[in-house]
């Protein structure tokens, strides 16, 4: 069994009793320490470090992983033997491979596991995308700044003002930084750097993810995780669990088609997510025939095709609708989207 927070809740008990240790507390605190009296200063500092332990624990900030998280805890383990938790110094380790094989589905994972063990914790998102605009890049320092300082107040102009102001005021505290789909050695350095790396608290964490693995070798991270592609039988799971909404075997005459649709896959856990979605809603033997057929004439590694599939099966107002959402809701909430072609 895993650790449990507990949090203890006073019911039916008048508040005044707690707080000034009278009624049914207080023969129960005399006996704890008769002579002791309590400094209201250490009371101030033990309740700040009370709220602090607990909104860390029960802040809603904890990431969404994925639907159905597959094999995942084996995944946090490796990742976890590299990381080192229990040694001093400041770590790196790196996730490599291919889009789509859940680089950024276990760093969300191993960040929440170990999240509340830091002092301060912030994931950096998308950072290839969002490194091609300027504004972007700024917001990225500022999530930086913001989430290792606590500070939610100080303007963050651009890249250089939010180093300067790391450097001069990083408190020392161990911190979790994931950087996720780093495509180049020039936005970990402006985003840490050497300098900033040396100030860092002893056991504090990197973890970076990345498509190419030179990216890490020039970031001379302390360990590199390659995710494996799914097996046979983790790819029918995850497959079963998008196309089924279930892990049951599926009635006898899509058992032979769900192998074929798994192999197309290659053990690609985004592949599986979008050949299962796709076919959930599809009832007809021959649907399924239909897009096995478009499947098998698309290389295995090609994932880019996999999802143009998905796309040319789509009705052309609901193209249109997927390009107009493509090209002017990113970075908007799906309500935001589908209130605009609500009739």
């Amino acid at each position: 069994m895993g650790e449990r927070l507990i949090i203890p809740i006073f019911f039916d008990v008048e508040a005044s009793h707690v707080h000034h240790q009278a009624g049914p507390f207080q023969s129960a605190f005399k006996s704890y320490d008769n002579d002791k009296k309590v400094d209201k200063v250490e009371v101030a500092t033990l309740v700040e470090k009370v709220v602090r332990c607990l909104l860390r624990h029960l802040d809603s900030g904890l990431l969404i992983v994925a639907d159905h998280p597959i094999g995942m805890e084996s995944h946090i383990e490796d990742v976890m033997k590299l990381l080192q938790i229990e040694r001093d110094g400041v770590k790196m380790v790196g996730l490599v491979g291919t889009g789509g094989i859940w680089k950024t589905t276990i760093a969300k994972a191993v960040f929440n596991k170990l999240r509340s063990e830091f002092g301060a914790a912030t994931f950096l998102t998308n950072i290839r995308e969002r490194w091609k605009d300027a504004l972007e890049r700024t917001q990225v320092m500022r999530q930086l700044v913001e989430e290792l300082l606590d500070d939610r107040f100080t303007a963050i102009h651009d890249i250089e003002s939010g180093q300067h102001l790391l450097l001069e005021i990083l408190p020392p505290k161990k911190i979790l930084i994931v950087l996720d789909d780093v495509d180049h050695q020039q936005q970990f350095k402006e985003l840490i750097g050497e300098k900033l790396l040396y100030c860092f608290a002893s056991g504090s964490r990197i973890i970076m993810t990345t498509r190419d693995e030179t990216v890490l070798s020039l970031c001379r991270v302390d360990g590199i995780y390659k995710p494996k592609l799914m097996d046979a039988d983790q790819s029918l799971d995850l497959f079963k669990r998008y196309a089924f909404q279930s892990s049951h075997q599926p009635q006898d005459l899509f058992v032979d088609m769900s192998m074929k649709v798994v192999a197309v896959a290659g053990g690609l856990p985004l592949a599986l997510r979008v050949f299962g979605s796709y076919l959930s809603d599809k009832s007809d033997l021959a649907e399924w025939q239909d897009y096995l057929d478009k499947l098998q004439e698309t290389p295995e590694q090609d994932i880019q095709k996999c999802l143009q599939i998905s796309y040319d099966a789509l009705p052309n107002v609901e193209k249109q609708i997927f390009l107009d959402i493509a090209c002017f809701f990113v970075g908007h909430s799906e309500v935001e989207a589908t209130l605009m072609w609500k009739v």
